[in-house]
């Protein structure tokens, strides 16, 4: 979804940037709903197998499994977690400065305070949504004044803050993939520039504009991450270089064309979300399921370090047979030496089945293999 949000922004590099920040928010709802599309869908195969165990496993192969996705879970869990609290301590930290401001007004009914926090313009507020003007707004032009709030009033006309915070919590949830996060900073960027447009649109000066934002710039000392800033130095001299461009468009986007970009997205994930690997059951030898039957096998090789030592004895793996008679999933659970070991697993691994059969179909099961190492 993400590589096809970004195929669509570059082929929309001449549309303006209201337009490609509607086709990365479409891409990011998408990844929101994709769990719960995923659960609600009906299954579609996939073309690829997903082995689900009937029986209990033997002890060391369970117990490796377990560890191995308890650990997976676990990591992501708690890095999510971490994500999740921080950008919580962000919004807090930011309702303490609200709370603390002063109100100076309003504009076009939208609450303006004043705070000595930070330096930059803020717009804030998901049901309520605010503006917050640094004290040192009072002595500014009378033009940079309008101008940031009338950048900051784009912002909530546009709902930024709702879309702010569904990019947070979605890059929380999919911290591990890279793609997330770049795309988040392409989003950013376009809705800044969105809201550049917006000024213009409403009468101020390209390069007086661009002067003011550079002013901004340099007396701001930092903003809360949870709050929308008028200004963020590490996207400013895109910015400057469209607001000085002329030729570049600067069309809104209604929220219908936005609901229209959302939905198309979500159509086109709904049937990624319903693709399933098949569920192929892992069954185990006895009552009416027939063993498998070796057809082809490889001797494993002795190590030439194995027999300087006179290593002899026996290497006992749990292997899974497909019902194709394929061998997978090979794992020692008592070794005798690494090097046999290794070989023993490289050996059972050319092996092939006459597969296990239940009720006359075939099917998967789970054995358990010796494989004897003597010295003639």
């Amino acid at each position: 979804m993400l590589a096809a949000a970004a195929a669509v922004s570059l082929c929309l590099r001449a549309a303006s940037a209201a337009v490609r920040h509607a086709v990365w928010m479409a891409a990011f709802c998408s990844l929101a709903a994709l769990p719960l599309l995923a659960w609600i869908t009906p299954a579609w195969p996939a073309g690829f197998v997903i082995p689900v165990a009937s029986t209990v496993p033997a002890a060391g192969t369970a117990a490796a499994g377990l560890n191995a996705s308890a650990i997976a879970v676990l990591a992501w869990g708690s890095v999510a977690l971490i994500l999740l609290i921080r950008l919580g301590l962000a919004h807090a930290g930011l309702a303490r400065i609200v709370c603390r401001s002063r109100p100076v007004g309003s504009e076009k009914g939208v609450p303006v305070l004043e705070t000595t926090d930070f330096t930059s313009p803020i717009a804030w507020g998901l049901w309520r949504p605010l503006i917050l003007m640094p004290a040192s707004a009072a002595q500014w032009p009378s033009g940079l004044r309008r101008n940031a709030i009338t950048h900051e009033l784009a912002h909530v006309a546009r709902g930024d803050c709702f879309a702010l915070l569904a990019t947070d919590l979605v890059c929380c949830f999919y911290w591990f993939q890279p793609l997330a996060w770049w795309a988040r900073g392409r989003s950013i960027e376009e809705r800044e520039r969105a809201c550049d447009d917006a000024v213009l649109a409403c009468g101020a000066r390209g390069p007086d504009y661009a002067d003011q934002l550079i002013a901004v710039a340099r007396a701001s000392l930092g903003t809360p991450a949870a709050g929308i800033a008028m200004v963020r130095k590490g996207e400013l001299g895109k910015r400057i270089r469209a607001i000085l461009d002329p030729g570049v468009s600067r069309r809104a986007v209604s929220r219908r064309a936005t609901l229209i970009t959302v939905s198309l997205f979500l159509l086109l994930v709904a049937p990624l979300a319903a693709l399933r690997g098949q569920n192929e059951e892992i069954h185990k030898v006895g009552g009416d399921v027939a063993p498998p039957k070796l057809i082809h096998k490889v001797e494993p090789q002795y190590t030439q370090e194995a027999k300087d030592a006179g290593i002899e004895g026996k290497v006992v793996l749990s292997i899974e047979v497909t019902a194709k008679g394929e061998p997978r999933n090979v794992r020692v659970l008592e070794g005798l030496d690494p090097g046999l070991d290794i070989n023993a697993v490289a050996a059972i691994a050319q092996w092939r089945f006459e597969p296990a059969t239940r009720q006359g179909k075939t099917v998967a099961v789970r054995a358990t293999v010796e494989v004897n190492f003597r010295l003639d």
